[in-house]
């Protein structure tokens, strides 16, 4: 990932091209989720987050031109946590699940 970054940053032709179409086929992804889901909002995390400055507007345009309105622009954000975001999400549900059920058991 870093090599990567390193690229984009350096405005290298292939690698700015690889994020780019990387961002057309996630919004074609999420276009299909929303429809799907009936979703309204979407939070990128992770690897996107990272990319965000390069991938948004690609992914923005797929977005637009597969699922028109159903994301509306203010509706789709990056994480400012970092490729590591999925991961405290994933620990704080476990976390929020084991409390819950402690809390059942107090009278």
């Amino acid at each position: 990932m870093n090599q990567l970054l390193s690229r984009v940053a350096d405005c290298d032709e292939r690698a700015v091209s690889a994020v780019e179409q990387a961002g057309h086929y996630l919004g074609i992804a999420v276009a299909s989720t929303a429809r799907v889901a009936n979703i309204s909002a979407v939070v990128l995390g992770g690897h996107f987050s990272v990319l965000e400055q390069w991938i948004a507007p690609a992914l923005r345009r797929s977005l637009d031109h597969h699922a028109p309105g159903l994301i509306p622009e203010g509706n789709l954000a990056f994480s400012g946590l970092g490729p590591t975001g999925a991961l405290r999400g994933a620990a704080a549900t476990s976390v929020r699940r084991i409390l819950g059920q402690a809390y059942e058991l107090i009278p």
